[in-house]
């Protein structure tokens, strides 16, 4: 976010006076900003008139979250883990953000980087962080129980108890609480109304509920949620009200089994996650990435599984790195397993936890060699089905990976072929021509992104249009020539057709793959 010497800062929060300050006022090493309290609490009200007035503010508040159109922004998240306070986890993940409602409608992952530490010989990952919260908004609560803006008025009394608290300043509080019930877990939160009655924090808190959104690293542990906080900040545009910042907090156990000879036959660790995700560049968001994930991809899958635009990560970061961001940059440097924050072999230093998250998918290399092993095989699929033409016995997902990102008002671009292996599958009996079969069209991908690389070379001043151009020209030309490598080699049979793709291979990227994958080859 660029900021400049004219520009003006303002700092709000309830309960206090509004301070602006100039920018050109603030020292930027260090600075903090003294608000002035200014709360003082009304008269109290009869039951009947508190509820009553609380009903009427739900009303205007439900009515500008409805009239909230759609909107895009960038968005940045930011989350920390802990065990009794040593860290465990860092996440820093860039979206682009669908907006309608005052809610999060989808987040487009843009590119991510995660460390992370064991505490007790155990890893805590945060695979589903992003997927709760953008299923809890205040009209769609999600995991919590019915929110005031989402209940019949006529229902509301009965769920909930009101309070509510005005400030000199103009803001109005309303506080709710659910009716003690047996068995159910306590939810409650606030929202609160600035001067004009326009809505510019909600605030919802759950304790002890009976299920949690969230999902254990590994299929033998389990999760008990103890606390789930989340906290909307507002601002109005064009379109109505949005979002700028979203806060949470979340407290699960983890309980994992460690087996006979022990005391208890599990062990349990109480486990602390915080963070946000802030919202910018309202209308001009990122370019968004070519590449396609399965919908029920989380995070951590698509951080391990998509390359990394390096360029990405030069963007000035949204908003200040805090004390607390940086002691956790320290400690996992020295302590952690990081992917995407060094230049050292992030794959390797990643280690098992690449396989423990989930499948990975292989970026092309001249080293990165695929195996059959590494996809769903399976003769026994189309048992019986012999008409089931050998095209449609197999399906080898190759991907052309885009990206384009705007870094200093300089254009830049990442290319990379993907071998998805989460869509690929192989359903007939291998053989000794599998393998090479397999690498030539990985390899074929990788002949087309040269080309087009070349072709992005050429042009002087390229724009993001054509840049897209060159990548959606690229993409036709590897279709329709993967279409017919599998015809011309008759699904991988042809051992004459695979040799003339060979030759053509190596030429391009001097791997010949006959030679690593063929064995007594004359």
């Amino acid at each position: 976010m660029e900021v400049g010497a004219s520009d003006t800062l303002e700092v709000r929060c309830i309960g206090f006076v509004p301070k602006r300050l100039a920018i050109s006022e603030i020292d930027r090493s260090f600075f903090e900003i003294v608000l002035t309290p200014a709360v003082s609490q009304l008269a109290e009200f009869t039951v009947i008139e508190a509820d009553e007035r609380a009903l009427e503010y739900i009303k205007q508040a439900k009515k500008q979250l409805l009239k909230s159109r759609y909107i895009q922004s960038k968005a940045f998240l930011e989350l920390f883990t802990e065990k009794d306070s040593t860290p465990t986890e860092l996440l820093e993940i860039y979206y682009n953000a669908d907006l309608r409602n005052a809610g999060i409608e989808n987040l487009e992952y843009k590119s991510g980087r995660v460390a992370v530490s064991p505490v007790d010989n155990s890893f805590f990952m945060s695979l589903s962080t992003s997927r709760v919260i953008q299923s809890h908004n205040p009209l769609n609560s999600g995991g919590f129980p019915e929110s005031p803006f989402s209940l019949k008025r006529s229902n509301l009394t009965d769920v909930y108890n009101f309070k509510l608290i005005e400030f000199k300043t103009g803001e109005t509080t309303v506080y709710f609480e659910t009716k003690p019930t047996k068995g159910e877990a306590f939810f409650s939160g606030s929202f609160s109304l600035d001067e004009e009655m326009s809505v510019i924090e909600i605030e919802f808190s759950i304790e002890n509920p009976n299920k949690t959104p969230f999902i254990p690293l590994f299929e033998t542990d389990s999760l008990r949620p103890l606390s789930l906080e989340l906290k909307w900040l507002y601002t109005q545009r064009e379109t109505g009200l949005v979002p700028y910042l979203i806060d949470f907090n979340y407290n699960y156990a983890s309980v994992i089994p460690i087996g006979e000879g022990y005391t208890e036959p599990w062990l349990e660790r109480r486990i602390q996650s915080d963070g946000l995700i802030y919202f910018y560049d309202f209308d001009t968001p990122f370019f968004s990435p070519k590449y396609s994930y399965g919908s029920e991809l989380n995070d951590y899958q698509k951080l391990l599984n998509t390359p990394l635009h390096e360029k990405v990560w030069e963007l000035d970061r949204p908003f200040v790195e805090s004390g607390r961001f940086k002691r956790n940059q320290e400690f996992f440097a020295e302590n952690g397993t990081l992917k995407n924050y060094t230049e050292q072999d992030e794959y390797k230093r990643f280690g098992g936890l690449q396989t423990v998250i989930d499948n990975s998918n292989v970026f092309w290399s001249d080293t990165a060699r695929l195996r059959l092993n590494l996809i769903y095989h399976d003769p026994e699929a189309l048992s019986g089905r012999t008409s089931v033409p050998k095209r449609q016995r197999f399906n080898l997902d190759v991907e052309l990976y885009f990206d384009v990102i705007e870094v200093d008002s300089v254009i830049s671009h990442f290319s990379q072929c993907v071998f998805d292996v989460y869509d690929s599958y192989y359903a007939m009996e291998s053989d000794s021509l599998i393998d090479l079969f397999l690498n030539l069209h990985f390899d074929l991908c990788e002949v087309e992104r040269r080309k087009m690389e070349e072709s992005i070379a050429s042009v002087d001043d390229i724009s993001p249009k054509e840049l897209f151009n060159f990548y959606r020209g690229s993409v036709n030309d590897f279709k329709r020539n993967e279409e017919l490598y599998f015809r011309n080699t008759d699904s991988g049979t042809s051992l004459r057709s695979l040799l003339k793709y060979n030759d053509e291979v190596m030429k391009i990227t001097g791997i010949d793959n006959a030679k690593l994958f063929l064995k007594n080859l004359d």
